[in-house]
């Protein structure tokens, strides 16, 4: 997640060097976004959406890949992408059940390593620890956004999307 600040000193943040965006005027961009935000219902416009994208208009590389036709077409993605994620955030949904598949290696690994063990006590600590590695996921995402919430009365908005 990259976190914004108008006053930061953005040297230190390491992206892709290539710009995403063509070359559209930052005041044509921010107009744009303004309209178009403000005709949305579920979209808002506020200081944390200004700055995010004012930081991205003052560095292009910052902004998202996005195919477009228009400085109006990239403009009305790069706000459905924001939204979509402010949306989203790990407080308002709901995770999906573990997809992720072991590689059969783990468990002849950790049987190797815990030879008393029987096959079940392994698939046991096999699934353990993939709903460890999901929490610690879950985890890092709602301390983002409890970061979002609480730093944003400093002049510190996520970049969400």
């Amino acid at each position: 997640m990259v976190w914004c600040n108008l006053y930061q000193n953005f040297d230190t943040i390491t992206m892709t060097s290539n710009v995403n965006i063509p070359n559209f005027r930052s005041d044509l961009i921010m107009s744009e976004a303004t309209k178009i935000a403000k005709s949305h219902t579920e979209w808002f416009w506020d200081d944390s959406v200004k700055t995010v994208l004012s930081v991205c208009c003052q560095f292009p590389e910052q902004f998202p890949k996005l195919s477009h036709y228009s400085c109006s077409d990239y403009v009305k993605k790069w706000l459905k992408k924001y939204f979509n994620a402010y949306k989203n955030r790990p407080s308002n949904r709901i995770s999906k059940k573990i997809g992720t598949v072991p590689d059969k290696i783990i468990n002849t690994i950790i049987s190797a390593r815990l030879p008393h063990l029987n096959s079940e006590n392994i698939s046991q600590i096999s699934s353990a620890h993939r709903l460890s590695m999901s929490a610690e996921n879950i985890l890092g995402l709602l301390l983002e956004e409890y970061l979002a919430e609480n730093l944003s009365s400093y002049g510190w908005y996520c970049a969400w999307g």
